[in-house]
């Protein structure tokens, strides 16, 4: 049984070698088994990333490094639609949670769905994309000198996941 190998993105040497391999006239099974990568690796590349004057390492490169900043920063809707995102920033002020803020929006936003989004899309928002509304949220909500909140069931403060080093959004 064949093992499966693990996927590692393109880098910019595999993209050039793609570039002069074309340029050559070399197909793309040639190109993929100088790289050591499948046939159909090399064909999503050049086909994603062909422009009219054909395939250009340079370009693609940067269109790769532009996916995966946009990947890292995990833009959401929340990052995208303004009137969404001040809709929350307004709840998150008089310290809503997120399970409240979408709860609102359901009542208030019943028929548009432009305004709907869930309460996990909120924490990635605040966690994730929003260094800045996170610190700003927990200026307002604890102000120094205060505890964290503990769990009423074994007395320890709230360390959980990615909310291990920051203040818990409740």
């Amino acid at each position: 049984m064949k093992t499966p190998k693990e996927y590692h993105r393109l880098t910019s040497f595999e993209r050039e070698e793609i570039s002069r391999g074309l340029a050559q006239g070399e197909s793309m099974a040639t190109i993929g088994g100088c790289l050591g990568r499948e046939t159909s690796t090399i064909s999503r590349e050049v086909a994603g990333n062909r422009l009219n004057s054909g395939y250009r390492a340079f370009s693609a490169d940067n269109r790769a490094i532009e996916r995966a900043s946009w990947r890292r920063r995990g833009k959401n809707r929340l990052a995208r639609e303004d009137d969404l995102r001040t809709y929350v920033h307004e709840k998150l002020k008089k310290r809503w949670s997120p399970r409240q803020i979408v709860k609102r929006m359901e009542e208030e936003y019943r028929f548009d769905m432009a305004m709907r989004v869930s309460h996990e899309t909120i924490y990635r928002y605040i966690y994730v994309d929003g260094e800045r509304i996170v610190e700003n949220y927990v200026d307002q909500s604890f102000t120094p000198g205060t505890q964290i909140p503990k769990d009423p069931k074994t007395g320890q403060h709230r360390r959980n996941g990615r909310q291990n080093s920051r203040h818990a959004v409740h």
